[in-house]
């Protein structure tokens, strides 16, 4: 699948994102549990918007306070601006 994907067929390479996409996933996770400071910033977002088909803003918000704890530069604000955005909920009730 590699070699179709370098060699230009669109299905071949959408299929080997997806591949990649998944094992980088789990990686971030791995790292996460280690309390890699990047790695937990990072999670922390993707959990909070329901990114790698998981959406648990309580879990994201706990990486995100802990890379900030760590002295992450940009955890905290993104953690401010990510709680002020509307919610799905918010959404449907307009």
């Amino acid at each position: 699948m590699r070699d179709a994907a370098e060699n230009g067929h669109a299905e071949a390479q959408y299929r080997s994102f997806q591949l990649l996409y998944q094992k980088a996933s789990i990686y971030l996770r791995l790292a996460a549990e280690q309390n890699n400071t990047d790695a937990l910033y990072v999670y922390g977002k993707h959990l909070f918007l329901g990114r790698f088909g998981i959406k648990d803003p309580k879990k994201g918000r706990e990486c995100l306070m802990a890379a900030h704890y760590q002295k992450h530069p940009n955890a905290f604000q993104d953690l401010t601006n990510l709680e002020g955005m509307p919610s799905e909920e918010d959404d449907e009730n307009d």
